[in-house]
């Protein structure tokens, strides 16, 4: 299939028309889990970074290894007082901005 053949908005449709059987709540905690590993992969990319294993980086925050492979695993999700931790101990800063999408505001 040559995606170049079909306009955006035709794309766009197929897409919704894909996920449309889905509730407001399995989009929402979709959407929840898409921004967690978000916020994963850059605490994840910094703990390799500073060849911490992720038994290390459980203890520089208080909590349990077990308790990391859950939310790496996406059975858990990230709570911003973890979140704080993370920060705190691989000495970063996360910034929150407003990003555009291509999604339709109802």
């Amino acid at each position: 299939m040559n995606t170049e053949s079909y306009p955006n908005q035709k794309i766009e449709q197929a897409f919704d028309d894909l996920f449309a059987s889905r509730s407001a709540e399995e989009v929402i905690e979709d959407e929840a889990a898409l921004l967690m590993f978000r916020f994963l992969s850059i605490i994840e990319t910094k703990r390799k970074k500073l060849r911490w294993t992720r038994r290390q980086l459980a203890e520089k925050i208080g909590t349990s290894p077990s308790y990391l492979t859950q939310l790496f695993r996406g059975d858990k999700l990230i709570n911003m007082l973890t979140l704080a931790k993370f920060e705190k101990a691989l000495n970063i800063d996360f910034e929150i901005t407003e990003k555009r999408s291509h999604k339709k505001i109802n």
